[in-house]
């Protein structure tokens, strides 16, 4: 997908809540918590990304039912993904069946057990890997760079994480402007192809959901000013 081809895709349009998680894992709010904040707020749709992993450890059908039956309760538009780690050979910890159900999908690097050279051919080849899931629904590289952060690479790896996040763009696959990381930096974002800039709250709690909020005016202001 081109930067041209995303800017069609009703997903990243509007006033979305991207990226936020429940009580399923490691969140602090359930589903309906959500709903109750997009009503509140005039939030067009979230876009839910649970945790998962090829052995899931819940009710994958439970979460996405429940999520189904919030945004019907509520009339908030809504979507069930999930966030996914990658392997070493490039491609995600999640089995076929919940991939090509995922109404949106999350690529999360930071736990990555190898190094930041097998890191950058994993991320390459996964880039690659999911062309069919491109074509149908989000796809999107969440806290790119959380990995290099974790372990003092950002400046040192600053290049090959620059050099990534071109790949990513040129694959059709937005980097998120990760809130809670802080991740791509505000700069390096403002730099992207504006039909390639989508902001994650990658939300935990009600806390992380008033830091969207802050940031909530900056984005209307630039979706209305994309072409």
């Amino acid at each position: 997908m081109t930067a041209k081809a995303l800017r069609s895709n009703s997903i990243f349009q509007g006033r979305y809540l991207f990226h936020v998680h429940t009580w399923a894992t490691d969140g602090k709010l359930n589903v309906d918590d959500y709903f109750r904040f997009a009503r509140d707020r005039g939030i067009d749709r979230i876009i839910f990304l649970e945790h998962i992993r090829r052995v899931p450890t819940y009710d994958v059908d439970a979460y996405v039912t429940a999520v189904k039956a919030g945004s019907h309760e509520f009339g908030v538009s809504a979507l069930a993904g999930f966030e996914t780690k990658i392997l070493p050979d490039g491609s995600l910890d999640i089995d076929e069946k919940h991939a090509n159900a995922a109404e949106a999908l999350g690529i999360a690097e930071h736990s990555f057990a190898g190094d930041s050279d097998q890191l950058a051919g994993a991320l390459t080849a996964c880039f690659l890997r999911y062309d069919r899931l491109r074509a149908v629904r989000g796809l999107v590289w969440v806290h790119p760079g959380l990995y290099f952060k974790k372990h003092g690479l950002l400046e040192k790896e600053r290049s090959r994480y620059r050099d990534l996040l071109n790949q990513a763009v040129q694959a059709g696959v937005p980097p998120e402007r990760n809130m809670r990381y802080d991740l791509v930096s505000q700069p390096v974002f403002a730099e992207l192809d504006p039909a390639c800039r989508v902001v994650g709250a990658d939300a935990h709690s009600a806390d992380d959901l008033e830091r969207y909020v802050n940031w909530f005016p900056a984005q209307q202001t630039e979706l209305e000013s994309r072409p």
